[in-house]
This record gives structure tokens, C-alpha cells and sequence, in this order.
């Protein structure tokens, strides 16, 4: 094959074409936003076993508002962070912050540790999202 038949990402030579590329990218946010959602939601579901096994049914708001709050909070930062920065490696890093986050949220030993690990998860699925977002605004066709 012909190296230079394919398309580049960031300047690294991809064997996809800069069609598969797109179509690749425009996949990705709709998935992000689903899990994105689906991480906001989740605690509404369990919230009864996280009062079973935690305790602490004072501090059980925090746990749903955590997550959607940090994102909130940090989304015009983010934006601006994926004008001045590589994309790539802010998505990547939002990434493993956010799984950071999950890991930390399923070994909570307490309340105090699921409410930051859901801060945590909260700030990390925001990058990702605004990434994703910045990344499909960018595409040309």
C-alpha cells in the first residue's frame, strides 16, 4: 500500500482514510455523550443499596449531584484548555481521570471516598465530552 494514501491524525500517518477517519470521529460522540448520561444517572438506581452498604443517608445527595456538579464547574476551563492544548492528550488524560474516578467510586470504603471519586469521574467524563465535541466541530468534509 501507499504510505501516503492515507489520511494522518496529528500528524502520525493512519491507515484510515480521511472518510473512515471522520465517520470515526462523528461515532465517537454519540457514544460519549451516552456514557456521559448514563454516569450522571446511574446513581438514581442505586442509591438504595449505596444507603445498605455505606450509610451515611445525609451525605446521599452528594453522591447523584458530584458528578454533574464537577462537570459544571469545570466545563469553561475545559473548553478553553482544548483551545490552547493537543486535544488528543487532554481526551486521553480526562479519560484516565475519569476511570480514576469510577475505580475509586467502586473501592469506596466510605461515603467521604464515593462522593470524590464521583468529583473525580465527574471532571474527567467533562473532558472527554468537550474533547469529543471540540474534535467533531473541527472536521471538515
Amino acid at each position: 500500500m501507499d504510505r501516503h494514501a492515507h489520511g494522518t491524525v496529528h500528524g502520525v500517518c493512519c491507515p484510515l482514510s480521511s472518510r473512515h477517519i471522520l465517520q470515526l470521529r462523528i461515532l465517537t460522540h454519540p457514544c460519549s455523550a451516552l456514557l456521559f448520561g448514563l454516569d450522571t444517572t446511574i446513581t438514581a438506581t442505586v442509591q438504595a443499596s449505596i444507603y445498605t452498604d455505606l450509610g451515611e443517608f445525609e451525605k446521599l445527595p452528594w453522591v447523584g449531584v458530584g458528578f454533574p456538579l464537577a462537570s459544571v464547574a469545570s466545563i469553561l476551563l475545559l473548553s478553553k484548555a482544548n483551545e490552547t492544548f493537543q486535544i488528543k492528550w487532554l481526551i486521553i488524560g480526562s479519560l484516565v481521570l475519569f476511570e480514576a474516578g469510577s475505580a475509586l467510586c467502586g473501592a469506596a470504603p466510605n461515603m467521604n471516598a464515593l462522593i470524590l471519586g464521583r468529583v473525580i469521574a465527574g471532571l474527567g467524563g467533562a473532558g472527554a465530552y468537550i474533547g469529543y465535541v471540540s474534535i467533531v466541530s473541527r472536521c471538515k468534509s
